[in-house]
């Protein structure tokens, strides 16, 4: 029995036509299923946790969405041992990026069927848990406003999704003020002035592509923290073409620590975001869950 937890609504409408195409597909080959559709936000953390009370001998839960889709349902998820697998409909996809799982929902419902999983940390934090990376500050404020916008709707409707992300950083790069962080790893304080984002990561992609963190290894009981301070607004504008290759990271204004236990504190409080979503303002608490989730992936 497979468990689908469908956000409709992701990659504009994109993820509604996928499940028409796949179920047409599992009800050929006579494959067991049951789906649940979210209509709110956090909906599928209570969908997921619903599922698993009822249902009885699950292969596997599977979200069909974005990112912000995987992270509800990991959430839901969380005391489980039940894999989950992913087949991407959002529009940054950041989290099929790193796991090379495709964009073609049968390649990937065949892929989560071979059920080869390896097991993941995933970040908890004060109101929730995250996946793939989380973000204070600079990006968050971006996450915030992309998904506010009307042009990442148009973009999606084109499949270029993740263009939306790049429109809103060349926006808010002259709006933006920077701000002061208190950063506190593994009991260890630290403090930086002028400070643009400080980005807690489990993979080395966030925001469409961007690779943020190009070393981050998600199962190493490690979160990779970034943080970019003392950068005037063309500085970052410079600064902003080489989180794409990742070789911002040797910019004397990156740096670049590692911990399991973080506590952000910046001044004035920024908004987060947890996998793309906004999950409130700073202060926020870090804890590290060493491998705590069976994800599907490619062989």
């Amino acid at each position: 029995m497979y468990i689908f937890i469908i956000n409709p609504c992701a990659g504009n409408q994109r993820a509604e036509k996928i499940w028409s195409q796949l179920s047409r597909y599992l009800d050929r080959r006579e494959i067991s299923y049951h789906y649940y559709m979210t209509k709110y936000p956090r909906h599928a953390v209570q969908l997921t946790q619903s599922a698993i009370q009822q249902e009885k001998e699950i292969d596997a839960i599977v979200a069909i969405g974005g990112d912000g889709t995987v992270n509800e349902v990991i959430e839901g998820m969380v005391t489980s041992t039940i894999p989950f697998g992913y087949i991407p409909a959002g529009s940054g996809n950041d989290f099929a990026r790193y796991y090379q799982i495709p964009s073609h929902p049968i390649e990937a419902f065949e892929i989560i069927m071979k059920k080869k999983t390896i097991s993941i940390d995933i970040g908890k934090m004060t109101n929730g848990y995250f996946v793939s990376s989380l973000g204070a500050g600079f990006d968050a404020q971006i996450a915030l406003k992309t998904n506010r916008s009307f042009y990442k709707k148009w973009l999606n409707l084109l499949g270029i999704g993740k263009l939306s992300y790049v429109i809103t950083v060349l926006k808010e790069i002259f709006l933006y003020v920077p701000t002061s962080l208190k950063i506190i790893i593994n009991e260890k304080e630290f403090h930086y002035s002028k400070v643009w984002f400080a980005a807690v990561t489990n993979i080395p992609y966030y925001g469409g592509g961007m690779k943020i963190s190009p070393n981050a290894v998600p199962n190493d009981g490690m979160l990779e923290v970034i943080i970019v301070s003392q950068l005037n607004r063309w500085q970052l504008l410079r600064f902003f073409p080489q989180v794409f290759k990742g070789t911002h990271i040797h910019l004397p204004q990156v740096k670049v620590l590692y911990g399991s236990e973080i506590t952000v504190n910046m001044e004035p409080s920024t908004p987060v975001h947890a996998d793309g979503e906004i999950k409130g303002e700073t202060p926020i608490k870090i804890t590290l869950l060493q491998q705590k989730m069976n994800i599907i992936v490619p062989e």
